[in-house]
Formats: C-alpha cells, structure tokens, sequence
C-alpha cells in the first residue's frame, strides 16, 4: 500500500466533531509512542493545530450548514443541550443539566446556571426557543428548517419542511433555566437529535443583527461552546480556544487552524510534507497498491 502513516493518523483525529479534545498537534513536537508523562508533556507543548478545511456551501449557522465544510467548524466551537461521547457517541448532557419526559412527548429541559456565551451573556431558556423558532421560520429560509419538524405546532400544509408560522405552539419558556418541548407524536430519540448543531442556541446578539440572513453575525459567530471563531476568510476559519467556557468538554490545544482546500490531493501532500497536520481525506489513488 501507499498510505502514509501519518496521513493515516492525520485522517483519525480530524473527524473531530466528536474527538477534537483527543487532537494536538505535531508542530512543534512528536508525540512518543507511549503513555504518562511522555504524553502528557507532548500534548501540553502542542498548542495549534492544522486541519483540511474546505469552502463552506452557506454562512456558519447550524440551521443553515449540513455539510462538513461549515459543519466541522461549528461542532468544534458550538455548544448544544447534550454532548456525544467521542468513544461511545452516545449523548451526555452539556448546557442541560437534565431533560426528561415521563411520555416521550412532554419533556422539561432544565439548563445549567452560569453557562455564558463567548459574548459575556449567560445561556437562557430564551436563546433556545427564540433559535429554534427562527430556524424553523419558512420566512428565514433555512436548510435545516425540518429537523424542528417533530416539535408540536411545526405547520407544514404545502411540504417544504419549514414551518409556516413564526412560532411553535409546542415551545414555552418556564423561567430562565427551564423551558418545555411537546412533540406531535412519541418521539423517544429526542435528546439523542438536540446534540445536532441545528439546535444551538442563539445568543442576543444574532437577534439583534439587522442584516437580512444574519450573514453579518454568521462571519464570526458568537456561540458557547470550548472554541471561538475568531477568522473566517476564502483561505482559512480560524477558531481560539475561549478562555470563559463553561462546559465539561474544554479543547486541549490553544487553537485550530481549517486550511481551505479545494483539492483534497493538495492537502493529502501537505500532510506528508509535515505543513498540515491533518486530513480526513486520503486520495483514491493514494490507497491503490501496485499490482
């Protein structure tokens, strides 16, 4: 075979939209072959990392992205409701503290006090209603408008998978930290589908942007997640790791750096010319052993 190992190992850890907490980078350092405090201090001198971006198809918002151009930017510095395990994917709660339902139709989500926004605001019962509402809106256009479909009051007559009214009858806000979801039929698999980044809340501020599809919130967009994104141009996306994270699921490398591009062959040899870190595309004719 001609697979390059380090490619190989390049192409593992930039599926990182459930590992990027497990990534370091190779810059400056070689992470031994081994265990404890070799690794340990491998890790903590690896402070960026270097991943293949690539164009992302609409602006960074999770109810407009579904594809991993824009999609893998915004897992990294999102944070939603739950958190997927990186071994097990299964859900863990993040910015919810619990979500239960005795039905699997009325559920209670209750949040986690004191979990900010990369703005300084706190995260309320608000920020998710008022997102989801918004991202449902036929009015706003979004491609991810029919995965809020299952929730009560999604009214959809004509089947474009977007919601017809501004408002959905099954959200309510209780208080600041509580807010209630009522779904139009048993939907048992709930929190396993509020992990996705069509369910981010929205701080104030991407209310409060005036421009006609948030494009202006969107360049840099404010979230709560481990990472900020701080540069978003035709060249890279840029994310910082934020100092004021309030989750359990911090990175662990001070910054992550998408290089766009457009040719996967490109970045492939970037790789093995140790000027990129990781790739989660090995060419075709790359895994083709001689005959």
């Amino acid at each position: 075979m001609k697979t390059n190992k380090v490619a190989i190992v390049g192409a593992l850890c930039a599926a990182f939209a459930l590992t990027l907490s497990a990534c370091s980078s190779n810059n400056n350092t070689t992470t031994p072959a081994g265990t404890g405090s070799d690794t340990a201090a491998a890790t903590a001198a690896a402070t960026s990392i270097s991943v293949r971006g690539c164009t992302p198809q609409n602006i960074l918002l999770g109810t407009d992205t579904s594809e991993v151009c824009g999609g893998n930017p915004l897992d990294a510095s999102q944070a939603k409701l739950v958190h997927y395990n990186s071994d097990t994917a299964a859900p863990e709660m993040d910015i919810a503290q619990s979500i239960t339902s005795s039905d699997a139709t009325n559920w209670t989500v209750t949040l986690n006090k004191g979990y900010m926004f990369q703005d300084g605001t706190e995260v309320k019962a608000h920020n998710f209603v008022d997102a989801w509402n918004w991202g449902a809106d036929c009015a706003n256009n979004q491609i991810n408008s029919y995965f809020f479909g299952m929730i009560a009051g999604f009214n959809d007559p004509t089947g474009q998978g977007c919601n017809t009214d501004s408002t959905m009858s099954g959200l309510k806000v209780v208080d600041d930290y509580t807010f209630t979801i009522q779904t139009s039929a048993p939907t048992s698999n709930l929190v396993v589908r509020l992990g996705y980044t069509a369910f981010a809340p929205q701080p104030d501020a991407f209310f409060s942007d005036t421009s006609a599809d948030k494009s202006t919130f969107a360049k840099t967009p404010i979230s709560a997640g481990p990472y900020q994104i701080v540069t978003n141009d035709d060249t890279q996306i840029v994310l910082q790791k934020f100092a004021g994270y309030s989750g359990k699921y911090p990175g662990s490398v001070d910054q992550v750096i998408f290089k766009v591009y457009n040719d996967t062959s490109a970045a492939y040899n970037d790789v093995v010319a140790n000027n990129l870190d990781a790739t989660d595309v090995i060419p075709s004719d790359q895994l083709v052993g001689d005959a």
